[in-house]
């Protein structure tokens, strides 16, 4: 029987630790988005719905401004804040605090709370990896603030199956930063399951009493920071059964052809069928690690709840936007992220299964499933064009952006503040202008 030396464990466990997987998801992401960090653009809405607009509004109340029919708090909150510092440094807050909110995301699996579901360190460690380095999305989801609504949403939908801190200081943080979260995007209703689980679940009456007001604001946060009249589900004359079936049609489409096959085999012919029977196999795979083998509850919970963090988001969007709006990848962001995620844990049940007998063993052969799940991924991420990385070349915006800001910090000085200023930024190649004006109406 093979037994690992105290400086192998060591190492190994040196190699898997948090601090070493913040460092390589951020390395990742520096890689692929060096450009954008380094010569920030302000891309689409970022230099004209969160730059100018907070530019010339800075009350309190911005921080709850409706966009696009709902109440954006995260990406407000950064709109809030860069105005707020020095004018060249603003394209880099608006740019880096995003990629913050990724890396954060990307690493958050690897945290000792979610030992009860998952007991090996590796095994998250490799989930977390997978993550970062599968191209479920493009420069936007990574750098830009607008955009940050998603990682948003996919970070509320990993924290919110943890339990509740013991402690009020924990607790009230933990509220806190999902409270935060609810309210960044229009479907954090998704979250509901989890928060009502324990609501149920646990027995403290302290620990009940946070999950009912993180319950009570997501009611509220769909009442009051969204508008669900707007939904596309609701419009139209014609039976409501027609429409559901209509939509479910849509949503089969989508889920197969956008966000599972693609996401797990990037090769195979472009059929309808083909897309449907893998994306059934994958699902039924998942169900089964829940329902068949021998895991704890938790483990099982934890398989569930990644099941429906692949299907439940491509419902809920499929039901509020329109089929013509629903080809952005944006849209498929957070199911591919689980469709990643439930992939890793697979392959790794899958390899372990077929060690058992030698695993027990070994801990060296213990940890050859979460390497192999880790190498496959990669070999996906290839397929998938993933190393080739999400960099857009486009100096000559960043150059007008850095001269824009520039201009910006020097007319600040002259009128000792930011009243009295009316700039233009005129990007080139399609890319959104924007402008701040602030001669009138100035506090």
């Amino acid at each position: 029987m093979l037994r690992p030396g105290a400086p192998f464990s060591k190492l190994a466990k040196l190699a898997i630790s948090g601090p070493v997987l913040v460092c390589l998801v951020g390395a990742l992401l520096v890689w692929r988005f060096h450009e954008d960090l380094f010569y920030p653009k302000l891309r689409a809405e970022d230099g004209a719905k969160v730059f100018a607009y907070f530019y010339g509004h800075r009350g309190i109340s911005e921080l709850f401004r409706f966009k696009a029919g709902y109440i954006p708090l995260l990406p407000n909150v950064f709109g809030f804040v860069s105005v707020r510092l020095p004018a060249r440094a603003t394209p880099y807050f608006l740019t880096c605090a995003p990629t913050v909110l990724a890396m954060v995301t990307f690493s958050v699996l690897r945290a000792s709370a979610y030992r009860r579901y998952l007991p090996r360190d590796g095994l998250r460690f490799v989930c977390c990896c997978a993550l970062a380095s599968m191209p479920i999305g493009s420069h936007f989801m990574a750098c830009n603030s607008d955009y940050s609504i998603w990682n948003a949403l996919l970070l509320l939908l990993l924290v919110v199956i943890l339990p509740m801190p013991g402690s009020m200081a924990g607790a009230t943080v933990f509220s806190l930063v999902v409270a935060t979260l609810i309210w960044s995007h229009p479907l954090t209703i998704l979250a509901l399951p989890a928060t009502l689980y324990w609501l149920w679940y646990e027995r403290s009456w302290r620990q009940r009493s946070w999950h009912a007001l993180l319950a009570a604001c997501q009611a509220l946060h769909v009442w009051l920071g969204t508008q669900p009249h707007k939904a596309v589900i609701v419009k139209g004359h014609a039976p409501i059964g027609d429409r559901i079936a209509e939509q479910l049609t849509i949503i089969s489409n989508h889920l197969c052809h956008g966000v599972i096959r693609p996401t797990i085999f990037p090769w195979g012919p472009e059929s309808a069928a083909f897309d449907l029977a893998i994306s059934a196999i994958f699902l039924l795979a998942l169900v089964a690690c829940a329902v068949v083998l021998k895991h704890r509850i938790a483990a099982r919970v934890l398989y569930l709840w990644f099941a429906y963090g692949v299907v439940a988001p491509m419902v809920l969007i499929s039901l509020v936007r329109p089929e013509r709006g629903l080809q952005s990848t944006r849209y498929y962001y957070v199911s591919k992220a689980f469709t990643v995620i439930a992939l890793a844990l697979l392959l790794a049940q899958i390899s372990f299964s077929a060690l058992r007998r030698w695993a027990a063993r070994s801990e060296r052969l213990e940890a050859f499933p979460s390497a192999a799940s880790l190498l496959l991924v990669a070999y996906l991420n290839y397929g998938n064009g993933g190393f080739a990385g999400d960099r857009i070349s486009d100096p000559e915006n960043a150059r007008i952006v850095a001269k824009f800001f520039s201009e910006l910090a020097s007319a600040e000085a002259a009128q000792g503040g930011h009243c009295n200023i009316k700039l233009r930024c005129q990007k080139k190649h399609g890319d959104w202008p924007f402008e701040v004006d602030t001669r009138d109406n100035c506090n």
